[in-house]
Protein backbone atom coordinates (compact mmCIF):
# COMPACT_ATOMS: atom_id res chain seq x y z
CA UNK A 1 0.00 0.00 0.00
CA UNK A 2 0.90 3.22 -0.79
CA UNK A 3 1.49 5.43 2.71
CA UNK A 4 2.42 8.45 3.84
CA UNK A 5 3.17 10.06 7.34
CA UNK A 6 4.38 12.36 9.64
CA UNK A 7 5.72 12.36 13.56
CA UNK A 8 6.18 8.75 13.78
CA UNK A 9 9.52 7.64 16.16
CA UNK A 10 12.16 7.09 14.73
CA UNK A 11 11.30 7.73 11.02
CA UNK A 12 12.09 10.30 8.58
CA UNK A 13 8.11 12.13 7.41
CA UNK A 14 6.93 10.73 4.05
CA UNK A 15 5.25 13.71 2.09
CA UNK A 16 1.85 12.81 0.89
CA UNK A 17 3.23 13.97 -2.44
CA UNK A 18 5.58 11.05 -2.51
CA UNK A 19 3.83 8.41 -0.53
CA UNK A 20 5.86 5.19 -0.07
CA UNK A 21 5.03 1.51 -1.23
CA UNK A 22 5.22 -0.95 2.22
CA UNK A 23 3.23 -3.76 3.39
CA UNK A 24 0.75 -3.80 6.35
CA UNK A 25 3.79 -4.62 8.82
CA UNK A 26 5.35 -1.86 8.17
CA UNK A 27 2.32 0.21 7.71
CA UNK A 28 0.85 -0.68 11.37
CA UNK A 29 4.39 0.15 13.20
CA UNK A 30 4.02 3.48 11.61
CA UNK A 31 0.67 3.62 13.14
CA UNK A 32 1.70 2.77 16.59
CA UNK A 33 4.68 4.62 16.80
CA UNK A 34 2.68 8.09 16.23
CA UNK A 35 2.96 11.13 18.48
CA UNK A 36 -0.31 11.32 19.79
CA UNK A 37 -0.17 15.48 19.16
CA UNK A 38 1.32 15.49 15.97
CA UNK A 39 1.35 12.04 14.25
CA UNK A 40 -0.64 11.45 11.18
CA UNK A 41 -0.58 8.18 8.75
CA UNK A 42 -2.39 8.93 5.42
CA UNK A 43 -3.10 5.80 3.02
CA UNK A 44 -3.89 6.70 -0.66
CA UNK A 45 -6.44 3.86 -1.67
CA UNK A 46 -6.52 5.53 -5.26
CA UNK A 47 -6.09 8.61 -7.11
CA UNK A 48 -9.33 9.55 -5.46
CA UNK A 49 -9.45 8.34 -2.06
CA UNK A 50 -7.58 8.41 1.18
CA UNK A 51 -7.48 6.73 4.69
CA UNK A 52 -6.24 9.50 7.41
CA UNK A 53 -5.04 8.46 10.93
CA UNK A 54 -4.87 10.48 13.62
CA UNK A 55 -4.03 9.68 17.32
CA UNK A 56 -6.09 11.60 19.82
CA UNK A 57 -7.01 11.71 23.19
CA UNK A 58 -9.32 8.75 23.74
CA UNK A 59 -8.84 6.89 20.44
CA UNK A 60 -8.10 7.39 16.85
CA UNK A 61 -9.52 10.12 14.21
CA UNK A 62 -10.13 8.46 11.22
CA UNK A 63 -10.62 10.44 8.39
CA UNK A 64 -12.27 9.43 4.75
CA UNK A 65 -11.36 11.77 2.51
CA UNK A 66 -12.80 12.05 -1.24
CA UNK A 67 -10.62 14.52 -3.43
CA UNK A 68 -13.09 14.87 -6.40
CA UNK A 69 -15.72 16.32 -4.22
CA UNK A 70 -13.72 17.51 -2.20
CA UNK A 71 -15.08 16.14 1.25
CA UNK A 72 -14.16 14.09 4.38
CA UNK A 73 -16.16 11.57 6.38
CA UNK A 74 -14.40 11.21 10.25
CA UNK A 75 -15.17 9.27 12.95
CA UNK A 76 -13.41 9.05 17.09
CA UNK A 77 -12.53 5.08 16.83
CA UNK A 78 -10.92 2.52 19.18
CA UNK A 79 -7.29 1.67 17.88
CA UNK A 80 -8.79 -2.09 16.71
CA UNK A 81 -10.73 -0.40 13.79
CA UNK A 82 -7.90 1.58 12.96
CA UNK A 83 -5.71 -1.22 12.48
CA UNK A 84 -8.74 -3.01 10.65
CA UNK A 85 -8.96 -0.75 8.18
CA UNK A 86 -5.35 -0.48 8.12
CA UNK A 87 -5.80 -3.99 7.31
CA UNK A 88 -8.40 -3.61 4.64
CA UNK A 89 -6.49 -1.11 3.01
CA UNK A 90 -3.39 -3.90 2.61
CA UNK A 91 -6.09 -6.58 0.74
CA UNK A 92 -8.27 -5.91 -2.09
CA UNK A 93 -11.42 -4.78 0.51
CA UNK A 94 -13.25 -1.44 0.55
CA UNK A 95 -12.11 0.70 3.13
CA UNK A 96 -14.83 2.95 2.57
CA UNK A 97 -17.78 0.10 2.50
CA UNK A 98 -16.07 -1.49 5.66
CA UNK A 99 -15.71 1.93 7.54
CA UNK A 100 -19.79 2.68 6.87
CA UNK A 101 -21.05 -0.12 7.66
CA UNK A 102 -19.47 0.25 11.53
CA UNK A 103 -21.35 1.39 14.27
CA UNK A 104 -19.57 4.49 14.52
CA UNK A 105 -21.00 8.33 14.25
CA UNK A 106 -19.40 9.88 11.00
CA UNK A 107 -19.24 13.50 11.16
CA UNK A 108 -19.34 15.03 6.84
CA UNK A 109 -17.15 17.73 6.14
CA UNK A 110 -17.41 19.86 2.83
CA UNK A 111 -14.05 21.43 1.49
CA UNK A 112 -16.02 23.08 -1.37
Amino acid sequence: MRIFYGSSAGRPDVPSEAPVDVGFDVALSVLRALDGRRGFLGVALDDRYTLQLLPQRGGIRVELLDSFIPSFDACVADSAFAEGLLRAASGTQDVFAIARASSHRWEHTSLA
